[in-house]
């Protein structure tokens, strides 16, 4: 005859924890995080394969995080069991493929670079004839500094508030 205390504890465990699989990327904890590399617990049968997902993010886990190993590898690094409560925050890191030619663009936004803004506003919706997501975001962010700059210059409050923090520190 079991327990009903240790029963009603492993029952609780089982409703709270779940399990994530993964590989460690390094020894020493950063600031009370670490990183692991989700390895997901299932078998693909079609394509593309919902698992392969979780192999473009990383995943930091607060110090202290239950582990066990699994018994299984992936190449040299030995797979990870982390045990963790469902409501525990964790950080996660998307690894997000970008072209060099959409990272000059936000650097260009981020430069106030108005004449390429407002070529690349323009180029975005050339193509289907109605604007993309980005060519409208583009032009929020024109619009925005626009009416900024504006009142800006109509109020002087940039240099007021300068002013002001310069007092308060």
């Amino acid at each position: 005859m079991g327990d009903y205390r240790n029963t009603k504890e492993e029952l609780l465990q089982k409703v709270t924890l779940t399990e994530i699989r993964g590989i460690p990327l390094q020894k020493e904890p950063y600031k009370g995080w670490f990183p692991i590399r989700p390895f997901p617990n299932c078998i693909c049968v079609t394509e593309p394969c919902p698992c392969d997902k979780l192999e473009d993010i990383i995943i930091w886990l607060p110090t202290g995080t239950k582990q066990e190993g699994t018994g299984k590898r992936h190449g040299d690094a030995e797979i990870l069991s982390y045990q963790v409560d469902k409501d525990l925050k964790i950080l996660v890191e998307p690894l997000v493929p970008i072209t060099v030619g959409r990272l000059q663009d936000m650097q260009d936004l981020t430069n106030n670079d108005q004449g390429k803004v407002t070529t690349m506003y323009k180029k975005s919706g050339k193509s289907s004839g109605k604007p993309s997501v980005g060519g409208l975001l583009i032009g929020a962010f024109e619009l925005g500094w626009a009416i900024g700059t504006k009142i800006d210059e109509e109020t002087d409050l940039s240099d007021k508030i300068a002013d002001w923090l310069d007092d308060l520190f």
